[in-house]
């Protein structure tokens, strides 16, 4: 029978704690910002730092090819950093309480360096502790394993593992409490950990960090979370000497960079279960939802899942409660799980299978699939509508425009674009009535009917651009009687051309217009710059 003592760890538990734990390396910030943050924590529990007074500092050396992050916490005692840091999944943290809880995350550097150090200090310690990790070894000793010499998981932790002291500088230092990480060598093949605009935008949704200024509702999001009991947890996050934040802000651009739809409030959902305690909360941003919102100049764009305020997983963590797959993509907002029992797993991709998940998994679905589908499907209903009532002002002067400027190229071309106009206005005013109805229907749902006010209002605005723009006309002295049109060739542009070549260029046009139309204004009008110069 195999007793207890004969049980063993092989090498590969290691393996499967560093190279094979995560799929993005990036998340080494993750888990040392989630270390730091448990730590500062600790430090205003016990008074050794003022609420705010907590900093975490992130530092970056492409060329000496290291990283350094280190924090002002409570630091770890020297009579208990060999117990702490030496020890594999044995943390003291309280789950529910601190953010890591594990005792794995400080692993996970060793995947991408060639040697990583942590060095702390304790208030009114004269030393300051060191356990530097030979991470090349490490690996050496684990493809050993993976051959068939094999080691033990302790054994490979007794030969990468260095403790050591080293006395502070002067007394000045005694007070002095810390904690650095410091990887040394970065791996080439993981220099993306080195590039300081890439961590940045990582940092800026995954870190628990505060929301930048230019969003101007953070401190209605703030005073939400408040309300609910759970004030948002937010740490001071330092790259390289410039603070982070997480990049939200009112405004939201198109493909091409322009600002097509903008934030005009948020809204709050509370998740509770059948007892009454509350299970998450979120907020969304109330645009005018035109669209789906753009990845590469919104990278705020999607509601997001987080614990503690950290991410969970990713942009697209929530795609899965949306009755169609881009509905989340229409939303900026972030669902903040509340519950002790919404346990992250250890990669932080989602939470682990238990009760708790699925109850929320199923109140998250309820909500997606009815409020936020109706919400966007209405916008976008709406949108429609404005958007041909919209049109039919700017082509009823586009029309104008070509009238008074004779630019028609034959009389069959303008009734053309006397019919296209005429049913461009029967839709618009079948878009205005839509407007009405939407209006009418939705007056007792105060989001709702706020969106279509906001929409209707866009529509009188994008009207009442379109008149301003046509409004100074041209000269119309030369305007045709109603119903009759002036070739587009017989106009002052082409007084030196003979009645013939007129004619001429009147039947060029005119097959350029029946064979190209699409396309026929544009070669129209490079032919008339070029042989009227």
């Amino acid at each position: 029978m195999t007793t207890s003592s004969e049980y063993v760890f092989g090498a590969n538990i290691i393996e499967n704690l560093t190279t094979g734990m995560y799929k993005d390396s990036r998340v080494i910030y993750r888990e040392y910002i989630q270390n730091a943050c448990d730590s500062i924590d600790s430090a205003e529990k016990t008074g050794i730092l003022e609420i705010g007074e907590g900093a975490i500092e992130i530092f970056l050396d492409a060329r000496a090819r290291s990283i350094e992050i280190r924090d002002n916490g409570l630091g770890v005692k020297a009579e208990d950093f060999k117990v702490v840091l030496g020890n594999i999944a044995d943390s003291g943290k309280e789950l529910g309480v601190d953010k890591g809880f594990r005792g794995i995350g400080r692993l996970a550097g060793l995947a991408y360096c060639g040697k990583l150090h942590f060095i702390s200090k304790a208030k009114g310690e004269s030393v300051e502790s060191i356990l530097a990790c030979d991470a090349i070894r490490m690996r050496d000793l684990l493809n050993e394993n993976n051959l068939g010499e094999k080691h033990t998981a302790s054994e490979v932790l007794e030969q990468i593992y260095s403790f050591a002291e080293k006395p502070v500088c002067d007394g000045a230092d005694i007070d002095s409490h810390y904690f650095k990480v410091l990887l040394e060598d970065v791996n080439k093949e993981n220099s993306d950990l080195l590039d300081s605009a890439r961590i940045r935008d990582y940092l800026a949704f995954v870190a628990p960090i505060p929301y930048q200024s230019t969003f101007l509702f953070r401190t209605k999001v703030h005073n939400h979370a408040k309300e609910v009991g759970h004030p948002i947890d937010e740490y001071k996050v330092f790259l390289d000497g410039e603070q982070l934040f997480k990049k939200y802000t009112c405004d939201i651009r198109d493909r091409s960079g322009n600002r097509d739809d903008v934030i005009h409030d948020v809204e709050f959902h509370d998740f509770f279960d059948d007892a009454g305690d509350l299970v998450a909360w979120m907020w969304f941003g109330a645009s005018n939802f035109k669209g789906v919102i753009d990845k590469k100049n919104n990278p705020m764009s999607c509601l997001r899942l987080r614990k503690e305020n950290i991410q969970i997983g990713d942009e697209s963590t929530l795609d899965q409660f949306h009755r169609e797959e881009r509905g989340n993509r229409y939303f900026v907002g972030e669902v903040f799980a509340i519950s002790r029992d919404l346990i992250p797993d250890s990669q932080r991709d989602y939470f682990n299978e238990n009760g708790r998940r699925v109850s929320l998994e199923k109140m998250l679905k309820a909500y997606f699939e009815t409020s936020l589908y109706d919400l966007y499907r209405l916008g976008s209903d709406a949108n429609a509508a404005r958007k041909k009532i919209v049109k039919a002002e700017q082509d009823k002067g586009d029309f104008k425009k070509k009238d008074d400027e004779q630019a028609f190229i034959s009389q069959e071309e303008r009734e053309e674009a006397t019919d296209k106009l005429s049913k461009i206005k029967k839709e618009a005013v079948k878009a205005k009535e839509k407007l009405e109805k939407l209006q009418s229907k939705n007056a007792d749902d105060r989001i709702k009917a706020e969106l279509i006010d906001r929409i209707q209002k866009d529509a009188e605005k994008g009207v009442s651009e379109a008149k301003k723009a046509h409004r100074k006309g041209t000269d119309t002295k030369n305007r045709p009687k109603e119903g009759k049109v002036t070739p587009r060739a017989a106009g002052p542009k082409y007084s030196s051309f003979t009645r013939s070549e007129r004619k001429l260029v009147t039947t060029i046009y005119e097959v350029i217009r029946l064979k190209a139309p699409k396309d026929a204004e544009r070669l129209v009008k490079a032919i008339e710059d070029k042989i009227c110069e």
